[in-house]
């Protein structure tokens, strides 16, 4: 039930930082939030956190972002298969390692965006997404120490 909470408030926390609003000038360099969560607990719970629980806070974020229904869904339950299939080994890399791969799950993201847009008929140019995903991977180290120090406090342990 603890890891249950946990897992709530830490997405909570990253829809507030999702919709927080920003000076015009950095809207392009917003982290991916939302993402990065999704991303630590499927690695630290895969069986807590896995596609379903993606398409559901894909779904929620894209009605907080008044995104075409499915976009985030999409692409988040995409990112979550590669993430739990590859949870064990990704846990070995070391932080910064780890970011590149941050790096390339956001670039990913922005693909699948780009290509549900064409598909809706959204006349879309392909966002800048090395900034996003620049970003992302390097707030992953520091928002990892976090969950984890997070996710130990309140005693809960990765299942390997």
């Amino acid at each position: 039930m603890k890891s249950v909470f946990l897992i709530v408030a830490t997405f909570f926390i990253a829809f507030l930082l999702t919709i927080l609003t920003m000076p015009n000038w950095s809207l392009w360099a917003r982290p991916e939030w939302v993402l990065l969560v999704l991303i630590y607990w499927a690695v630290a719970f895969p069986e807590h956190c896995g596609v379903l629980t993606a398409g559901c806070v894909g779904l929620l974020q894209d009605s907080l972002t008044a995104s075409p229904l499915g976009k985030h869904m999409i692409a988040f339950a995409l990112i979550t298969a590669i993430v739990v299939a590859m949870h064990q080994r990704f846990r070995m890399y070391d932080l910064w390692y780890q970011a590149r791969f941050i790096f390339l799950f956001v670039v990913v993201e922005y693909l699948v965006f780009y290509f549900v847009d064409k598909l809706a008929g959204n006349s879309t140019m392909l966002p800048m997404l090395f900034a996003p995903a620049l970003i992302s991977a390097l707030i992953w180290p520091w928002l990892m120490v976090v969950l984890r120090g997070l996710r130990r406090q309140f005693g809960l342990t990765a299942k390997i």
